[in-house]
């Protein structure tokens, strides 16, 4: 496979995450990813931009969010950039997932998600940016299971 790369910038809007989504499909299916690969980077773009489209911003006020897609012979590498209020999610402590639900407190999955369904995620504050990298290591036919938070 050769280096390529994708790009797309969508608005915080939460209606552009169809836009996110039939760009992450659309980038799969030209490097004939895997269904499971697809599944994992789509899980996770979207787990991403949902939560800055829902809570990097104030109210009302519209942004703009960039996705890189980067291809490099076994693996892609995924650079979501905004300018909302900073957050770094690799420092969310993930939830008990095997606690019982009572016990549970609301929110927080979707990093979880990210986190299990990518190989490394990566987040740095570059002056007023957020950039999240996000990578994902290619294997053809692999299954994913969601594993219990360590």
């Amino acid at each position: 496979m050769h280096k390529a790369c994708h790009a797309l910038i969508v608005t915080n809007d939460p209606h552009d995450i169809r836009r996110v989504n039939e760009f992450v499909l659309k980038v799969a299916a030209e490097h004939k990813l895997s269904e499971a690969d697809t599944f994992a980077i789509r899980l996770a773009v979207e787990e991403a931009c949902l939560n800055v489209m829902k809570y990097g911003f104030p109210t009302g006020e519209k942004s703009e969010i960039s996705l890189k897609f980067e291809f490099d012979k076994d693996k892609v590498t995924i650079t979501i950039v905004d300018r909302g209020v900073p957050f770094d999610p690799t420092k969310v402590k993930l939830p008990n997932v095997n606690a019982p639900l009572e016990e549970r407190k609301v929110g927080g999955l979707g990093i979880y998600l990210i986190k299990n369904v990518m190989d490394e995620v990566h987040y740095e504050r570059k002056g007023d940016m957020n950039v999240l990298r996000l990578v994902k290591y290619l294997r053809d036919g692999t299954h994913y299971t969601i594993s219990g938070a360590g």
